[in-house]
């Protein structure tokens, strides 16, 4: 069973008019089109949808409850069109940060901050623990970013950009 979302708008459309002659008008179909979307409609949920009633018609028991769950799923529908669209304009999504004991504190928040302003849609999850196992972390893709003590050497899969220098004075 198969459900076409267009041919779903169409009912829609057509059960708020409660008339052939003027949904084709709002979905610029002609009334035969129309009249296939409801007949392949009818066949997916096994019943008849509409009933004439005088000049118009009504919906059937079976086209009331296709009508509160058409709804509902143009409503998720939506919800998931600009959930990923917020995605891919990257001002969404899960952004997962490993963050040492030392930045937790002192860097962490200044960084979240930047990316919420950026990006207010987005979640952030944090784990703390060693530089080392983060960064490991980071190489099985388990993490996004670290902010951190940086090693000495330089991996050239990876970008660094120090967010501060601290002396190490003796």
């Amino acid at each position: 069973m198969e459900l076409n979302l267009r041919d779903l708008r169409y009912f829609e459309i057509a059960a708020q008019t409660q008339n052939w002659g003027r949904p084709h008008e709002t979905i610029a179909r002609s009334p035969p089109a129309l009249t296939k979307a409801i007949r392949r409609l009818e066949q997916t949920v096994g019943g008849p949808l509409f009933e004439k009633a005088g000049r118009g018609v009504r919906l059937t028991p079976v086209g009331q409850v296709l009508m509160e769950e058409a709804r509902q799923l143009r409503v998720s529908a939506d919800e998931a069109l600009r959930h990923v669209a917020d995605f891919s304009q990257g001002v969404a999504g899960l952004v997962r940060i490993g963050s040492g004991t030392v930045s937790v504190g002192a860097l962490l928040p200044q960084v979240c901050r930047l990316l919420l302003e950026q990006a207010p849609k987005a979640q952030v999850r944090i784990e703390v623990g060693a530089s080392f196992d983060l960064l490991e972390q980071l190489r099985q893709k388990q993490l996004d970013l670290v902010v951190g003590l940086l090693p000495p050497e330089k991996d050239a899969a990876y970008m660094r950009y120090p967010l501060t220098i601290e002396e190490v004075v003796g």
